[in-house]
């Protein structure tokens, strides 16, 4: 298990972590907020699903894990679109 969100998300969908001085777009940049709630609902579903691996419910763990990933693919589409627009 990663101490981090970041660290956990990069290890679990397979991304790179940006060294520390490189700073992320800011959710200001991204309009109405959009990004900033699915963020915001991602770390969440990420800590529900740790709290189920805990508990030992592997059912639960895998519907957050769910979520967690349909909310990322969500967050990049947000992300990704914006992005092409300011290009």
């Amino acid at each position: 298990m990663e101490e981090t969100l970041e660290a956990g998300l990069a290890r679990l969908f397979g991304g790179a972590l940006k060294p520390a001085g490189v700073a992320a777009a800011p959710t200001a940049a991204l309009g109405d907020g959009r990004a900033a709630d699915l963020a915001r609902r991602a770390a969440e579903s990420y800590r529900r699903a740790i709290e189920a691996q805990r508990a030992g419910d592997w059912a639960r763990y895998g519907e957050e894990l769910t979520r967690l990933g349909e909310m990322l693919r969500q967050l990049q589409e947000a992300v990704g679109s914006r992005g092409a627009q300011s290009r």
